[in-house]
């Protein structure tokens, strides 16, 4: 199970493309880098009528925002921090 979180941390971690630095010696000590080539490049899905997800992914081109922004909320409206 901690694998798997690990390795959604991992995936998740991207920007851009390049893996966030963070991550990044987690990534190669584990040996994530092979794994996620197989699962992404070579091995067929059967969701994906056995194509590779790489093979039928498209990246949007829609830009990240560096900054989020702070949205106003109406006074009666209660702000709760979900943790």
């Amino acid at each position: 199970m901690g694998v798997y979180i690990l390795l959604y941390l991992c995936v998740n971690c991207f920007k851009n493309n390049k893996l966030h630095p963070l991550f990044k010696e987690i990534y190669e000590f584990f040996g994530l880098n092979q794994f996620v080539k197989e699962y992404n490049h070579i091995r067929p899905h059967e969701a994906l009528g056995f194509e590779a997800p790489a093979s039928i992914h498209n990246f949007s081109t829609r830009p990240f925002p560096e900054k989020i922004l702070v949205f106003d909320y109406n006074s009666d409206m209660k702000v709760l921090k979900v943790t």
